[in-house]
């Protein structure tokens, strides 16, 4: 399934729902949600863009995790993390992309 988590995230718990009905259970919930921006800190008008991408990349997959929880248990799935070494090691001009990264990781 593929969804855009731009949205609220209420449709995560509506795709585990749907989920649910049609198979019931999770074998594999792969978490592989991303975006980023490219800035200069200082230049930055609004801090917007910190937001969006800690709601994308970080509280959509745990949100996600949370509602899958019980299927995955139930399947006795496994959980893959698709973050990135920048939640490791810090790049330039990307501040809140790493910091979003970094809390996923």
């Amino acid at each position: 399934f593929r969804i855009d988590l731009q949205v609220k995230f209420l449709s995560l718990r509506k795709l585990i729902d749907s989920t649910q009905t049609t198979y019931n259970r999770i074998d594999c919930l792969i978490l592989n949600a991303g975006v980023n921006a490219h800035f200069e800190f200082e230049d930055l008008k609004e801090a917007s863009i910190f937001e969006t991408l800690m709601r994308v990349n970080f509280y959509a997959n745990v949100y996600i995790t949370k509602f899958a929880l019980p299927l995955l248990k139930r399947a006795n799935g496994m959980i893959v993390t698709i973050s990135s070494l920048s939640g490791k090691f810090g790049l330039p001009s990307r501040s809140a992309y790493c910091a979003s990264k970094f809390a996923l990781t």
